[in-house]
């Protein structure tokens, strides 16, 4: 993502926490998250999946949520007010 895009800017706008370079930038500042949903390309996923699990954090897996289905995707969502 571009550190100047008009999408980053709007929400910085807004009051929200802005990171623009990737799993590195979490990393620096992962103080503001407890649940990560990670949606990277297969690349880099299990890369990203084995840096947060190891930092203690919850990772859902896309691909995990598209296996289960909307209404479990729903529950989820509810469940953890996400």
């Amino acid at each position: 993502m571009h550190p100047n895009s008009d999408g980053l800017k709007r929400a910085k706008n807004r009051g929200y926490e802005i990171i623009s370079n990737g799993i590195d930038g979490l990393m620096e500042r992962l103080n503001l998250v407890d649940i990560v949903y990670n949606a990277t390309s297969a690349h880099a996923h299990k890369h990203n999946s084995d840096l947060l699990t190891a930092a203690n954090k919850t990772v859902i897996e896309r691909d995990l949520l598209i296996k289960i289905g909307q209404m479990k995707v729903v529950w989820w969502t509810r469940r953890f007010n996400l």
